[in-house]
């Protein structure tokens, strides 16, 4: 699975990451995370996964400070949520 920062302009919800912190996330990534404009998240990843031949736009983020309870909300498909999710698992 080949991680690329970019620029996701539309997002939503489509499930969580749990028990894991900024820098884990950070770290797995392989990049630094932004500010939302809004200033309703202090973390958010934005970038591109290619899975059976297409990219996807995705986004991990925490919603107004989760992320001190280690937890995000997160925008992928969730065959993508899975790999991502075993990354983080071999960074703890």
């Amino acid at each position: 699975m080949k991680i690329q920062p970019t620029t996701v302009n539309l997002s939503y919800k489509t499930g969580t990451i749990a028990n894991v912190t900024i820098q884990q996330i950070t770290k797995a990534l392989g990049f630094e995370p932004r500010n939302s404009s809004d200033g309703k998240s202090c973390a958010m990843w934005d970038f591109s996964v290619e899975l059976d031949g297409e990219t996807h736009n995705c986004s991990i983020w925490d919603w107004k400070g989760s992320s001190s309870e280690k937890y995000f909300s997160c925008f992928m498909p969730f065959e993508i949520q899975d790999e991502v999710e075993k990354l983080l698992k071999q960074q703890n």
